[in-house]
């Protein structure tokens, strides 16, 4: 039964996310060898059960938001050529007048650090009253319709101090990644991979990789759904935490 509730907003079940011994560690659908980011997102839209997906323009409604904004800082013109992909990534939680938010990055003004291989402390996740962004009709909120936990719960605040005790690191511990964690730890494993979820319906990539990321992901070894997927992160927080309950 807690495969098929923890399923229950995809219309597909993926080998991937239920033959593992706990979901909410695994990514919902993981890319073919070679595989372009464009490919994937064709190939996972169809698996999405929209009725608890919108993409809007404006926070109308109490719930859980997903918004991806231009990365700011000079360090990230390579990252902005992968479309929507990896690009800045914020989660809005609404409760009538109240707004706060969960933004993960490097200690400081800018999105990512100088060096993209550099480990530096993160600076604070949890905000409030949230910045609210101001570029929502070029890039869209994602209303994640899903029942979550409160902006107060114990859940998020553990989940809040967890990703705080670690370094940042723009490609192994970013803020795709912790936002994806994040999502996972409010909704209690329901909602997996938001931030591809977010590109499939709201977001576009180029249909081809670009090259000077492909280069550097081989380089480097670090592949673009790694950088993209929270599944470590939820792995490292189960490792001293209870799994996240779901909320009704």
């Amino acid at each position: 039964m807690g495969a098929h509730v923890e399923l229950s907003w995809r219309k597909q079940e993926c080998s991937t996310a239920v033959d593992v011994p706990d979901a909410f560690s695994a990514p919902i659908m993981r890319p073919a060898f070679g595989e372009s980011m464009h490919q994937f997102l064709d190939k996972l839209r169809p698996t999405l059960d929209t009725s608890h997906f919108a993409c809007v323009s404006t926070m109308v409604e109490d719930g859980l938001y997903l918004h991806k904004r231009h990365i700011r800082g000079d360090h990230g013109k390579m990252l902005e050529q992968a479309g929507t992909a990896l690009l800045h990534t914020v989660i809005y939680l609404k409760a009538g007048t109240k707004t706060v938010s969960l933004d993960f990055g490097p200690v400081g003004a800018a999105d990512v650090t100088a060096n993209l291989m550099e480990a530096v402390p993160c600076g604070p996740a949890l905000h409030d009253p949230a910045e609210l962004p101001e570029n929502t009709t070029e890039l869209p909120f994602l209303h994640i319709k899903a029942p979550h936990h409160p902006a107060d719960s114990a859940i998020l605040s553990q989940a809040v101090q967890f990703s705080q005790s670690r370094l940042y690191h723009a490609f192994t511990n970013n803020c795709i990644q912790n936002t994806d964690f994040f999502i996972r730890a409010l909704t209690g494993g329901r909602v997996r991979n938001a931030p591809l979820v977010y590109d499939a319906l709201c977001g576009n990539v180029p249909a081809q990789d670009n090259p000077m990321l492909i280069m550097f992901m081989l380089m480097t070894g670090i592949s673009w759904f790694d950088v993209c997927d929270g599944s470590q992160a939820a792995a490292a927080f189960l490792k001293d935490h209870s799994k996240p309950t779901m909320p009704e």
